[in-house]
């Protein structure tokens, strides 16, 4: 059974299925459904992959092994800025858009990132996702840890004729 928020569903074999679709209190009535197959690449850390994007609904998974409690930063590249992308990570699971623990934060752009401030040791799941792709495009994927890394430096540019204060938004700070 699937979850009404579920979009993932991980076969434990291969070869032939069948999907039985029922209403509650024996209702009968059309149902529509698309089964996409979704790829599972293994991606050592510090590693580029290049990709394509075919077209738009399309989700491919990652899986990276973190062998040590430090910030994560994964990275999507788009080489089309008409593309629309989405970019998720979790623990241990395969996320999904619905059930995931970190997802990027810029909507509607073309390039993506996920900081996870500190991971927990362990496998490590990413789903790239193809929101609107209107022709193929390419792009590339990269997973980092470091001790320490900084997002953002707000302000991003100032004088040099006076001290500045500056806001930094990172991971790994004391």
């Amino acid at each position: 059974d699937l979850a009404a928020d579920s979009d993932l569903l991980t076969l434990p074999t291969s070869g032939a299925y069948v999907l039985t679709t029922h209403g509650t209190a024996g209702q009968t009535g059309n149902y529509s459904f698309r089964v996409l197959e979704t790829s599972q690449v293994d991606l050592p850390l510090s590693t580029l992959y290049s990709g394509n994007f075919a077209g738009s609904g399309q989700a491919q998974l990652f899986r990276v092994n973190v062998p040590l409690a430090k910030p994560l930063m994964i990275r999507l590249d788009d080489s089309s800025t008409a593309d629309r992308t989405e970019l998720y990570a979790k623990l241990g699971t395969p996320p999904t858009r619905a059930n995931y623990e970190y997802r990027s934060l810029t909507p509607g752009a073309s390039d993506q990132s996920v900081l996870v401030p500190r991971t927990t040791p362990g496998t490590w799941y990413f789903l790239v996702y193809a929101e609107s792709v209107p022709v193929p495009s390419t792009f590339t994927l990269r997973a980092d840890t470091s001790d320490v890394w900084i997002a953002s430096v707000t302000p991003d540019r100032y004088s040099n004729t006076a001290p500045a204060q500056l806001t930094l938004t990172g991971a790994g700070f004391r």
